[in-house]
């Protein structure tokens, strides 16, 4: 992954303590918290996009394309999600 973006990600999620690991389409990993619990998988760039300037609608349409996908409940990552958005 080149760090121009890990900086990217970090700067913009870091500070929300989300506990989160992206990974993205090049299998890079950035852990958000020091204690993650769910994965975030960026399966394409597309999708990486849309967690780049999140809004609900945009993260819905990513997810029902398949460009991100999720482990856990999908209950835990609506509220992920909302703190992302927020």
């Amino acid at each position: 992954m080149a760090q121009p973006l890990q900086k990217i990600i970090t700067s913009r999620y870091g500070g929300r303590n989300l506990p989160v690991t992206l990974v993205l389409p090049d299998g890079g990993r950035v852990p958000l918290s020091s204690e993650p619990e769910v994965e975030i998988l960026a399966r394409t760039w597309r999708g990486l996009k849309a967690l780049a300037a999140p809004a609900m609608g945009a993260l819905a349409r990513a997810y029902v394309h398949n460009d991100i996908d999720f482990t856990g409940s999908a209950r835990r990552v609506l509220a992920i999600a909302e703190g992302m958005v927020g």
